[in-house]
Formats: C-alpha cells, sequence, structure tokens
C-alpha cells in the first residue's frame, strides 16, 4: 500500500478521533471514511476496486457499491458537519503529496464551489500571468 495512503488515514484518525477501519456504524466513523474514500478517488484517482482493496487490507469490509454510496453520499456529510471540509483542506494542503496531477484535481474540485466572482478574478490572474506560458505550452 502507497506511503501516502497509510499517511492520509492516520491523519483522518487523528482529526476525527475515530478508527475508519473498525466495523462501526457510528456516524463519525461513517464521515472519516467517506472523507478518505473521496480523497483517494477523487485526488488519487483510484478505481472503486483500489479502494475496497485498502479497507480489506485493513480488516474492514468492502463492497464497491459501499464505496460508490460514500462518494455519493460525501457532499450531503461535509454540508452537514463543518468539520469534514476543513479536515479535507488539511489533508490536502500537506506538501508531502507535492504531485503536480494530485494540485491540479484539488484546485478543479475548488474551482466547483467557489462564487462566480471569485472564478472570474482567479481567471483573470491566471490569464494576465500565465496566458503567455500555457499558449507556448499548446
Amino acid at each position: 500500500m502507497n506511503k501516502y495512503y497509510k499517511r492520509i488515514a492516520a491523519q483522518i484518525t487523528t482529526l476525527s478521533g475515530v478508527d475508519m477501519f473498525s466495523n462501526s456504524r457510528q456516524r463519525e466513523c461513517v464521515e472519516a471514511r467517506a472523507l478518505y474514500s473521496h480523497i483517494l478517488r477523487n485526488y488519487f484517482k483510484l478505481s472503486l476496486r483500489q479502494i475496497c482493496d485498502i479497507f480489506k487490507h485493513h480488516n474492514k469490509s468492502m463492497h464497491h457499491a459501499t464505496v460508490l454510496y460514500m462518494l455519493k453520499s460525501y457532499p450531503v456529510y461535509k454540508k452537514y458537519n463543518k468539520f469534514l471540509r476543513s479536515w479535507e483542506t488539511e489533508i490536502m494542503c500537506d506538501g508531502e503529496w507535492a504531485d503536480a496531477n494530485i494540485k491540479k484535481e484539488y484546485i478543479k474540485d475548488k474551482i466547483n464551489i467557489m462564487p462566480n466572482g471569485v472564478v472570474d478574478d482567479v481567471y483573470i490572474t491566471i490569464n494576465n500571468e500565465y496566458g503567455n506560458i500555457i499558449d507556448e505550452k499548446l
């Protein structure tokens, strides 16, 4: 198992105070598992099967449909649990996973929830600061 996946699991356990690999159905455990699955799927681009295998490696029974359900439920959990958003930000802003692709996925995810005025500001900044560089790469 990738060292980053272990580190993320440890961070979530520390932040949430629960063992997300336990067989508990407590809301806190379910939300921690959903956060972990969200990060692995959306930023590290793991398949449902790979996420299942990580949970199984930690003796947590898991089916790909369960992972899919957690991923679909995560936005609702995040809406009502103010800590999930801050935990996600804290984990993803850790400089250890400095891979450019992961950072791009994180930015894409955040752009989708920004107000239009902020998106306009980001667009102008990118175009003014990096427009020539981007055009040269194309």
